[in-house]
C-alpha cells in the first residue's frame, strides 16, 4: 500500500504488523530519487526486512519518473513508499513510533550544482536542514538506528569560477552535515 500525500496530522501506520514482524525496519529518505530508488530496490530483496521509502516527489527531476518508481516499489509485499517533508518534525517522529525503524538510509537531497546557485537559501534549507531535523528525531530515539548518510551529488565536479566556489562552499557544507550526523549518533 503507498500513500502519495501524507502529512503528520493524516498519517496512519501502514503496515504496522509487517514492519514488527522484520528484524530489520529502514526508512530510505530519497526513495523516489534514482539511487534511493535503487537501494530501496536492493534492501526489499533482503529477508526479514522492512522498508519504508520517504519522498516529498519535488520536481527538479521529472515527477512522472518518481512516481512511476514509486509504482515499481509498491509492487514488493516489503515496501511502503509515503510522501512527506523531512522538516517535518511531527510526521518524522510519527514514523518512528509507527515502524520503531533499526536504520535510517540518509539520501534525499536537493541535488545539483547548478540549484544551488541559482536558490541558495532552498539548497540550504533542502539538504542541511532536512538533515538536522532528521538527526534530531533519531536521536530522541530510545533505541537509536544505525545512519547511513550520503552526500549530495551536488559537492562533486565544477561548471565555471563561480560555481567552483559554490562547489568549495557545498563540500564545507557536506564536511559539516558529516560532522552533524557523527554528533548527534553519539548522543
Amino acid at each position: 500500500m503507498v500513500s502519495t500525500k501524507n502529512t503528520s496530522e493524516s498519517l496512519r501506520c501502514i503496515h504496522p504488523q509487517q514492519a514488527r514482524g522484520a528484524h530489520q525496519r529502514i526508512l530510505v529518505t530519497g526513495a523516489a530519487g534514482f539511487i534511493g530508488f535503487h537501494t530501496t530496490t536492493a534492501l526489499a530483496q533482503q529477508p526479514q526486512t522492512f522498508v519504508l521509502g520517504l519522498d516529498n516527489f519535488n520536481n527538479y527531476y521529472k515527477v512522472s519518473l518518481k512516481r512511476q518508481r514509486q509504482q515499481k516499489l509498491q509492487q514488493c509485499y516489503n515496501v511502503t513508499v509515503v510522501q512527506g517533508d523531512l522538516r517535518d518534525v511531527r510526521l518524522l517522529q510519527r514514523l518512528f513510533q509507527c515502524y520503531m525503524f533499526t536504520h535510517v538510509v540518509h539520501l534525499a537531497a536537493q541535488a545539483g550544482v547548478p540549484a544551488s546557485l541559482e536558490h541558495p537559501v532552498d539548497y540550504i534549507v533542502n539538504n542541511e536542514v532536512s538533515t538536522a531535523v532528521l538527526l534530531e528525531v533519531m536521536a530522541q530515539q530510545q533505541d537509536k538506528p544505525i545512519l547511513v548518510y550520503a552526500s549530495s551529488s551536488s559537492v562533486y565536479g565544477s561548471v565555471s569560477s563561480r560555481a567552483a566556489a559554490a562547489v568549495s562552499d557545498r563540500h564545507a557544507a557536506a564536511a559539516a552535515m558529516q560532522l552533524s550526523c557523527a554528533v548527534h549518533m553519539k548522543q
